[in-house]
């Protein structure tokens, strides 16, 4: 349900503040990486963190199919087939690696390899520039 209120925030804002929302995004999901990595024996500020994460994530599918569709313009159908593949990609590499820190280090190491991932999102996010151009009236 939380993630569907990220789905909306991301819907209604995309065109006009992609960029914004990307880092603001990606800063909510950094702030639950680090509550859940310093109070992960305090339920109530992990579930307060999972929430937080779950409306900030809620709007990645809108954001990173958004940004690569305007960069592709007519060959927007072939940037949307590449999401998917990294996509997918990402996720059996995270799940593979975040196994391997696991069973090597134990779960408390979890909520800071995310938040160091998080920050390489942010930084190509605060200086990327095509894809996050604002949309004007008509295009």
């Amino acid at each position: 349900m939380l993630a569907v209120i990220g789905v909306i925030g991301a819907g209604a804002l995309v065109d006009r503040w992609m960029r914004s929302m990307v880092l603001v995004a990606t800063a909510l999901l950094g702030l639950a990486m680090i509550a859940i990595g310093l109070f992960a024996g305090q339920p109530v500020v992990v579930f307060v963190a999972l929430a937080v994460w779950g409306i900030a994530y809620g709007s990645a599918p809108t954001l990173l199919q958004a940004a690569p569709a305007r960069i592709a313009g007519d060959a927007a159908d072939v940037a949307q087939s590449m999401v998917v593949a990294t996509w997918n990609g990402a996720i059996a590499a995270g799940a593979f690696l975040g196994g391997l820190a696991l069973d090597e280090v134990g779960v408390e190491v979890l909520p800071w390899l995310a938040l160091a991932l998080l920050a390489v999102a942010a930084l190509i996010a605060a200086t990327a520039r095509a894809a996050f151009r604002p949309v004007r009236a008509g295009e």
